[in-house]
């Protein structure tokens, strides 16, 4: 008999008064939250491998060749990676680098050189049956150096440069227009090792970034003299905030009467300041560069309630276990000249897919406990680089979309054994477009969802869309995802000063709105699988312009405690 019928049996013996002795002033909601906290502390469930229908049809190395790879070092002496940039001459009316491309410019032509992909690095996936004596092949045939091996998906990430140089490919012009970068030396390089058969996938080493839209990245702060509001858009002692999102969400007070279990969520991001409304679980990374977009991420699931300052987040007893995946990399260029030197304030923290690949498997092996991680990179294709991928002289961008995607499916597959659901945002690329972007080109993580679907049945990747207080989609939001959530002017906390909050918008507002609620689900159903969580969750009964489902938490609990 599954746990679930035994813990309402508990509630109907409470009820009754006889069987079971309890206080007489015991309600429902403390009955409830009493029973699941008993059914969390009995450790049944079905976890891991114990669940068969877990598993991926997607293959993943041999134990042979993942030990292989294991083993192989980096090549201590490779440079630091050194993303290539494309010209770009246009870019989205909401963008950060709008200015800066169509601002004065007195000579030149106007634009910025953005970075795109590293130079000379390709992600490669060997076949699965490989063994490791022809895997070491395929590497020395190539003259390929490790810079970072993958052995969870069979991968590694290497450096092309001495292959680029021996095929001629560096005397190549390179082209630095997007739509010709297929003629750039480590793309003719990766053209040429798809042809061998001992390649699964290989890729180029993309450039990620969080959102790059002027709402996501600068918070809209409370103006000093509002009441309760300080300095910088600080909360004062007697102003605990809740956003308009919860609400909306139904993630209401009854429901944190019965979030009681303490959770643990993940969150791979930009970087992470310490601030007193987050509570980081230990071994948090929390030391870098400031960012509003981390910070902000983080208070959305889980800013402490009750402490009289910032925000409350979705979850009331939970902890932030956070990681940084990112490198720096130069502010994007001018490419004609201003008449004045330009302060440049933006700042670019990014990274590169194979460092966030890598990042995401270490967390996933590090963190056992943190089985809901939200993540937001993506390629941000109108912001950074003002292209609509879907346009046909962009089918090489398209290609290598779905060839990173075969990456992030072999990362779920391997998520799905560890019985770990990972939620993505659905990209902001559609404010200027008038058909709105589909997620799955906004990222390789929303493609491999949609991919690791399509090869089960089923994903554990969800991919998020926005919407607005009004309850309409986000004018910026892609579609195509598995649900929205509330993403538009959302108040969260800030990387300013230790208690500072302020409004961003975007769909990395909205993903870890469901993230962290999905989480919260998941601690008062611990013994439901994956799936049936997700069946609960994902199918609401109100949807956005009568597409995507709306996030409901007491729609989804009802659901799961009818089970």
């Amino acid at each position: 008999m599954r746990k679930i019928v035994r813990i309402f049996a508990v509630l109907a013996l409470c009820a009754g008064g006889t069987a079971v002795a309890q206080p007489a002033e015991e309600t429902f909601a403390e009955a409830l939250r009493r029973a699941l906290e008993e059914a969390a502390r009995s450790g049944e469930g079905c976890v891991d491998d114990a669940c068969p229908e877990n598993r991926s049809e997607t293959v993943l190395p041999n134990a042979a060749l993942g030990d292989f790879l294991e083993t192989l070092p980096p090549d201590a002496s490779l440079a630091p990676p050194a993303p290539a940039a494309v010209k770009v001459t246009s870019v989205s009316s909401d963008s950060i680098y709008r200015e800066r491309v169509e601002g004065s410019i007195t000579s030149g032509e106007r634009g910025i050189n953005q970075p795109l992909q590293d130079e000379s690095r390709v992600l490669v996936m060997f076949r699965p049956n490989l063994t490791p004596a022809e895997a070491a092949q395929a590497l020395s045939d190539y003259s390929l150096k490790v810079v970072k091996t993958l052995p969870l998906i069979g991968a590694v990430s290497v450096d092309g440069s001495a292959a680029i140089q021996r095929f001629g490919y560096a005397s190549q012009t390179s082209a630095t227009t997007l739509d010709k970068i297929h003629k750039s030396p480590v793309n003719r390089l990766v053209n040429r090792l798809r042809r061998d058969r001992r390649f699964e996938a290989v890729t180029v080493d993309a450039v990620l970034t969080t959102a790059q839209i002027k709402s996501a990245i600068e918070p809209r702060l409370r103006p000093q003299g509002e009441p309760g509001i300080g300095a910088g858009g600080s909360a004062t002692a007697a102003t605990e905030r809740k956003d308009w999102g919860m609400a909306a969400a139904q993630i209401t007070p009854a429901m944190w009467d019965l979030l009681t279990i303490p959770v643990t969520v993940g969150v791979i991001d930009d970087g992470f300041a310490v601030h007193e409304d987050l509570p980081f679980a230990p071994g948090s990374e929390t030391v870098g560069r400031d960012r509003d977009h981390g910070n902000h991420v983080a208070g959305i699931m889980c800013a402490t309630h009750d402490n009289g300052i910032g925000i409350m987040g979705v979850l009331p007893n939970c902890k932030v276990k956070a990681a940084i995946a990112s490198i720096e990399v130069a502010e994007p260029e001018l490419t004609g000249s201003s008449g004045d030197d330009v302060e440049d304030e933006i700042g670019n923290l990014t990274t590169l897919l194979a460092e966030y690949v890598g990042a995401v498997l270490l967390f996933m092996e590090a963190n056992p406990d943190a089985k809901v991680v939200n993540i937001s990179l993506g390629y941000n294709w109108m912001s950074n680089y003002g292209i609509d991928p879907r346009k046909r002289k962009y089918k090489r961008v398209r290609r290598e979309v779905k060839n990173q995607g075969v990456f992030v499916r072999a990362i779920l597959a391997v998520a799905k054994t560890r019985d770990v659901v990972i939620f993505s945002a659905a990209g902001n690329d559609s404010t200027d477009l008038s058909k709105p972007l589909e997620a799955m080109w906004a990222s390789p993580f929303n493609y491999g969802s949609l991919e690791i679907e399509k090869l089960d049945g089923w994903t554990n990747g969800i991919i998020v869309e926005s919407y607005a207080e009004n309850l309409k989609r986000s004018n910026f939001s892609n579609v195509g995802g598995h649900i929205a959530c509330p993403g538009s002017d959302i108040l969260s906390t800030t990387a300013l000063s230790p208690r500072s909050i302020g409004e961003l918008s975007g769909t990395s507002m909205a993903s870890p709105y469901c993230a962290a609620a999905f989480a919260g689900l998941r601690s008062m159903f611990g013994q439901l699988t994956v799936r049936q969580l997700l069946a609960c969750f994902l199918n609401p009964p109100k949807e956005i312009g009568g597409r995507v489902p709306r996030m409901d938490l007491e729609d989804a609990f009802e659901k799961c405690r009818n089970l």
